[in-house]
């Protein structure tokens, strides 16, 4: 579930401007305990010497639990890591980037493994 590339603008960034960083992770289909613990060990370390802090949201649509958690901690920049999605599965079932980007209030860095 976690690759080091694509953060690597993300943590430039945040060195940049000494910023601190809350990770979101919004769990709809009951990601295993075990890969969830191994993604959090690798997160420690690759933001090694930055401020961050775990949230976890279940069972919450991503637009929903996003756009909650940006009102309460008065977020100043979402980053997320997008999947590509094939032509088909957007055509029929809608892009979830579109259902992000319609709903929130704070400027959004679209990241791609």
């Amino acid at each position: 579930y976690f690759k080091e590339s694509p953060l690597k603008p993300l943590q430039d960034i945040i060195a940049l401007h000494k910023a601190e960083l809350d990770i979101l992770i919004i769990d709809e289909k009951g990601i295993p305990a075990d890969i969830l613990k191994g993604a959090k060990l690798k997160i420690d370390s690759f933001f090694d010497g930055i401020k961050h802090k775990f949230y976890s949201i279940s069972n919450v649509p991503v637009d929903i639990a996003m756009d909650c958690f940006v009102q309460i901690k008065k977020t100043n920049l979402i980053a997320k890591i997008i999947d590509k999605e094939s032509f088909l599965k957007r055509f029929f079932k809608g892009s979830r980037t579109d259902e992000i980007t319609y709903k929130i209030i704070v400027p959004l860095l679209i990241m791609h493994p």
